[in-house]
């Protein structure tokens, strides 16, 4: 076995470890998980589930989880190892894009492996992980299929870039840099043949390494119109433009400082789960800007120095492209981000191998000292980040990390909840944690009506539900949720 294997073992046996070490279910937004999760419990149920909370192909990911196990602990571990894979998958991806660069896929994979937000957004039950390994696959195959014409592989590439979309809805910005990328490259190199061969025609050159590509698209589309058929919800919030989620004014300058802050530093991106935006926003500026400069110039060391300039530009499509998007987000969150961090540290990697080539080359030139200038100042901004890596595993799971991690109210609550609920004879239930009570009804075998109050389109529907029922003399419980549980949980800085 090569040494080169050997590391990389050991860098997944550390991430493994860094994923796994402490591993509970305590780390849980009520409604993010529970409306992914319990949808995926109600198919393996088989019951048709009346919502999927925007993420549809999280439900049928994890439907075969919870035919095996209907547990969130099944979940949660498989989380962590899709947390796991990435480490492997993003070597492979950098060995498949710069097989002349040695040292660059190890080094991709170990800033994975110890990266705080992808560490903490494998022990968490969130699923931005899952969404970043499916992107990861889509990037290669992307690659993949620009390089070479098989029908078959061209069309499950076009059924993967559905499948994100499926995952998450704005992953459909990822479609259209991908198709243009493939695109481009199949008709340089139509173009290159052209001039090697006076007899070839572009027509026909065109059209036979195109063919599969616009057949891909057309399944793609086909997919899609599907997917908005049969869930108008989404479809809603498409012909919106997103709805009230987006363009006000009032979350930019907060998103701006997000987004900057967490892309300048990919090795000390925020070593927190739930909700980034605030740990975004907070930390020691000045010693950011310092690691920042370090970081920037060897990425950008990196950009220049990767051979294929044409994938490189796509890359940086994409990066900017989520970046850009997110930021007109007023739920902005760091963790959306993670497709742009995870290209920053592939980046970053290739400069570094730059750095020590040139280090090794160019001895006791000015290249040499501002090459080793550079790389000691990324040293210094590994040890802050594993500083904090260490500080978040050794708290993982203290009241002290749970509150940092606005973990409000106990999820273990609900099986209580539900059987002093039936030996009151209450007939519904009624919460915007609906979702959550529901995973436990079924569970727990209660019958007890759940109501969850995000299912009802307008206050007014609400509340001509809920009085017929007390018409008819029925006990109805009102269960606090979201907000109000930041403020039960005394976490008022969230109750806004």
């Amino acid at each position: 076995m090569k040494r080169e294997h050997l590391i990389l073992i050991a860098i997944i046996v550390l991430g493994a470890f860094l994923r796994f070490y402490k591993l509970d279910t305590q780390y849980i937004r009520f409604n993010d998980t529970f409306w992914r999760l319990t949808p995926a419990l109600e198919l393996s149920k088989g019951i048709l589930p009346n919502s999927y909370g925007g993420m549809p192909g999280i439900s049928f990911l994890f439907f075969p989880v919870m035919l095996i196990k209907s547990s969130v602990m099944a979940a949660q571990i498989v989380i962590a190892l899709f947390g796991v894979a990435l480490i492997p998958l993003s070597y492979y991806f950098s060995k498949k894009l710069s097989p002349e660069n040695k040292i660059t896929p190890v080094l991709l994979a170990l800033f994975i492996a110890i990266n705080p937000s992808f560490v903490a957004l494998s022990k968490v039950m969130m699923w931005d992980i899952v969404v970043l390994s499916f992107l990861v696959i889509a990037l290669i195959t992307t690659y993949m299929t620009a390089k070479n014409n098989s029908f078959y592989f061209t069309i499950g590439h076009f059924v993967l870039l559905f499948f994100l979309v499926f995952l998450k809805a704005p992953n459909l910005l990822f479609f259209p840099f991908s198709l243009a990328y493939i695109l481009y490259v199949r008709c340089f190199d139509s173009l290159k043949e052209i001039f090697s061969n006076v007899d070839a025609s572009f027509n026909k050159l065109f059209t036979r390494r195109t063919k599969d590509i616009w057949i891909g698209v057309v399944i793609f589309f086909i997919l899609y119109g599907l997917y908005l058929y049969f869930f108008p919800t989404i479809r809603s919030q498409f012909e919106s433009g997103g709805g009230e989620g987006f363009f006000q004014e009032a979350y930019y300058s907060l998103n701006l400082r997000g987004t900057v802050r967490t892309l300048i530093v990919p090795l000390n991106t925020p070593a927190t789960n739930m909700y980034f935006a605030l740990q975004a926003y907070s930390g020691n500026y000045l010693l950011l800007a310092f690691f920042a400069t370090f970081q920037i110039l060897i990425a950008v060391w990196g950009i220049f120095s990767f051979k294929n300039r044409k994938y490189a530009v796509f890359l940086l499509s994409i990066f900017f492209a989520y970046a850009v998007f997110y930021f007109f987000f007023t739920g902005w969150s760091a963790r959306y981000l993670c497709i742009s961090i995870f290209i920053l540290l592939f980046f970053l990697s290739l400069g570094i191998d730059k750095i020590i080539e040139t280090i090794k080359k160019q001895k006791f030139s000015r290249m040499f000292f501002f090459s080793s200038c550079l790389l000691i100042g990324l040293i210094i901004a590994s040890f802050f980040s594993a500083s904090s890596l260490y500080t978040m595993e050794k708290e993982w799971g203290t009241e002290k990390s749970l509150k940092e991690n606005f973990i409000e109210i106990n999820y273990k609550d609900a099986p209580y909840i539900l059987k002093r609920a039936e030996n009151e004879n209450v007939s519904l239930i009624v919460s915007s944690y609906g979702k959550w009570l529901e995973f436990f009804k079924i569970t727990e075998d209660r019958n007890i009506e759940i109501l969850d109050m995000f299912d009802i389109e307008s206050e007014e529907d609400l509340i001509g539900i809920i009085n017929e029922r007390l018409k008819n003399n029925e006990v109805i419980w009102y269960i606090k949720g979201w907000p109000e549980g930041y403020e039960w949980g005394n976490i008022p800085q969230m109750c806004n």
